[in-house]
């Protein structure tokens, strides 16, 4: 997970901001006890949503970049074996690398 304080600096500011504002808003105008416990509740929920979603998308990303560098090292080998002055490629070659391109355009879409 990279910087992840960062990444919530303003949902923290927000949800610290609104319980503030809730705490102030009963104490104003005299709200049962129960709402403001409901709304400071609400809060933390969206709050920790926030945490949760970016908690899946790096374990997403983390299972993503797993798979593609299994699948890459599985043809590494054949991409070093190619001979570097003058290739002639069989249709089963051309198909590997046709692969090796579809796997790096998967890799780009996703990342």
């Amino acid at each position: 997970m990279k910087y992840p304080i960062r990444r919530l600096w303003p949902y923290i500011i927000i949800m610290l901001g609104g319980v503030v504002f809730l705490i102030w808003l009963g104490y104003r105008s005299k709200i049962d006890n129960g709402i403001l416990l409901g709304g400071i509740a609400t809060l933390i929920t969206l709050f920790l949503t926030v945490v949760n979603y970016y908690q899946s998308n790096d374990k997403f990303f983390k299972e993503l970049f797993i798979e593609f560098n299994k699948r890459y090292d599985g043809m590494n080998n054949f991409l070093n074996s190619l001979p570097n002055d003058s290739i002639i490629l069989t249709n089963d070659d051309k198909q590997k690398v046709i692969d090796y391109l579809v796997l790096c355009s998967e890799e780009y879409i996703w990342v």
